[in-house]
């Protein structure tokens, strides 16, 4: 009886070394599954990049795959920001370039680089503003800017936070 408890728990301890290893390989399947979804996704996007005539739908396109890219691939997300914002220039788009200024201080934010994404917010704010003062009369574009800014307050909580000046995350 004794001997058969010895044998059970040597086996159960000879699978418990293998389990780290099936929770791996199950882990890397579930990771590589969703990768490629993101790569079918990646490649839509980009194929629509090609197709798409409009100014404005290009940037927008630009700058989601920038956010989708951002984490995979360190060039890739910041090409895309560029042409957006090359884009966004050509069509005198304030808003337009306040995002390109947005996601440059988000994209140095969640890499750790505080500092450095406070004057890209900085910047934002001033094409936000100019955009506002543009369509002063639009009460919709006024709410869509107002709103926008509210998302770029908690790209500045966080780094002030990084930077340990709570009270300015506040």
């Amino acid at each position: 009886n004794i001997y058969v408890n010895v044998t059970s728990i040597n086996r159960n301890a000879h699978l418990m070394n293998h389990h780290p290893t099936i929770l791996l390989v199950f882990a890397l399947c579930f990771y590589s599954m969703r990768l490629e979804g993101q790569q079918k996704l990646i490649d839509s996007l980009e194929h629509e990049l090609t197709t798409t005539q409009s100014d404005t739908s290009k940037i927008n396109l630009h700058y989601y795959l920038a956010d989708l890219l951002f984490g995979y691939d360190s060039i890739a997300p910041f090409t895309h920001l560029n042409k957006g914002l090359a884009l966004a220039r050509k069509i005198d788009d304030n808003y337009q370039i306040a995002v390109y200024y947005y996601w440059r201080g988000s994209f140095l934010a969640r890499t750790s680089k505080f500092a450095g994404s406070l004057p890209f917010m900085d910047t934002a704010v001033i094409f936000f503003d100019k955009h506002a003062a543009r369509f002063k009369n639009d009460e919709q574009v006024q709410e869509y800017v107002r709103l926008t800014k509210a998302n770029l307050l908690n790209e500045y909580a966080t780094a002030y936070m990084g930077l340990y000046q709570y009270e300015k995350a506040i």
